[in-house]
């Protein structure tokens, strides 16, 4: 017989010990009845330390955290930013472009006359656990691939303005 608290499984017709093991409580999860997110502190700290950041796009950032949907989509309309921090939709319009400047949020698709946007997942996740490592991935090949595309364009731009210059002059 085993130590008390552990159990045993046995066969009842041969008597035998089928799984040795012992009780083991597993409480059940809290659900948390507010909307959040996974913020990750380095992130954070790089957007603390950011003073091009500092005054409106930092609150716009803060504002767009709130309204953070599944897997970091984004689809609020910068009149209904501008609305809600009481701003002006230029200087909202300026902010969005600098966060997506900056890489912090990606363009996405137009939904109606809104804008879309998606958080980049190194500086938060609202989603499954199991998904963040997969968009991790989606988002440095993008950048990669955009990093490539932004680098042709530049040779493309040099070897053009090269041949246009010698037809100038």
């Amino acid at each position: 017989m085993g130590r008390p608290g552990n159990v045993e499984v046995i066969d009842r017709d041969t008597g035998e010990v089928l799984v040795p093991g012992m009780f083991v409580y597993i409480a059940g999860r809290k659900k948390v009845k507010e909307g959040f997110f996974m913020g990750f502190l380095g992130a954070f700290e790089l957007l603390a330390k950011d003073e091009e950041l500092r005054g409106q796009p930092l609150a716009v950032l803060l504002y767009l955290f709130a309204r953070l949907d599944w897997e970091n989509h984004i689809a609020v309309s910068q009149s209904d930013i501008a609305t809600a921090l009481n701003m002006g939709r230029n200087r909202v319009s300026e902010s969005m472009a600098k966060l997506v400047k900056k890489g912090i949020l990606d363009s996405g698709p137009k939904l109606g006359r809104s804008s879309s946007y998606r958080l980049n997942p190194h500086y938060g996740w609202r989603g499954s656990v199991v998904n963040l490592e997969k968009a991790r991935k989606v988002h440095l090949q993008m950048v990669v691939d955009n990093s490539a595309a932004a680098a042709a364009d530049a040779v493309r731009d040099t070897l053009t303005r090269d041949m246009f210059d010698g037809v100038v002059r």
